[in-house]
């Protein structure tokens, strides 16, 4: 094949990527999707639409949801609707991969390295209530950090009311965990009395 006919299949490639298609196997991936690139960053909003859709599904790049969400909202600022759409629908998963990048923080040994791990979870749930603010409270419960957990959540509940509405329901549970916590550790310790004066 020639230099010209590789060009030709690749202009064809990049339009129906940009159309949403898969174009034929044989392409020359990175020269296509270097195409692609430099419309998307020359301002293209139809190209930078389709350029999140790769991240966002890991499509010949690898997967990334926070690319993708960074190239939706640049098609959404220049009035593209689909884009628009697409950053709405990718958010929760910008969250969900963030929330992973801060419990791999948590995870580790080192004390800066768990408390910068919690300070971008409490970020998150700020940010977003909807999604990110059950999952730490779901994680302070599961390493029963209960007082952190109702200082955060009385925290939150005075950022806004959309806020204070999803603490309420979160308050109680964080109490439901603690309670069942104590009363476990306390029938352990009655086991130990009756135990011992046997």
């Amino acid at each position: 094949m020639t230099e010209l006919e590789i060009m030709e299949q690749n202009m064809i490639a990049w339009q129906l990527i940009e159309m949403g298609w898969k174009p034929p196997e044989e392409t020359d991936w990175d020269y296509c999707l270097a195409l692609l690139e430099k419309e998307a960053e020359g301002g293209n909003d139809r190209a930078q639409l389709r350029y999140g859709d790769l991240f966002l599904i890991g499509d010949h790049v690898e997967k990334n949801s926070l690319k993708a969400s960074q190239w939706y909202k640049k098609a959404a600022d220049q009035g593209n609707m689909k884009a628009k759409k697409a950053l709405r629908e990718c958010r929760p998963l910008v969250v969900l991969d963030m929330m992973k990048d801060a419990m791999s923080l948590i995870e580790s040994d080192n004390p800066e390295t768990i408390a910068k791990g919690f300070a971008m979870m409490e970020y998150l749930a700020e940010k977003d209530a909807e999604n990110a603010l059950p999952t730490v409270t779901d994680i302070y419960i599961a390493i029963g950090a209960f007082k952190r957990a109702r200082e955060f959540l009385n925290r939150m509940a005075e950022v806004s009311k959309k806020h204070a509405k999803a603490v309420s329901g979160l308050l109680e549970k964080v109490e439901a965990a603690a309670a069942e916590e104590k009363n476990g550790d306390d029938s352990e310790a009655e086991n130990e009395q009756k135990q011992g004066g046997e």
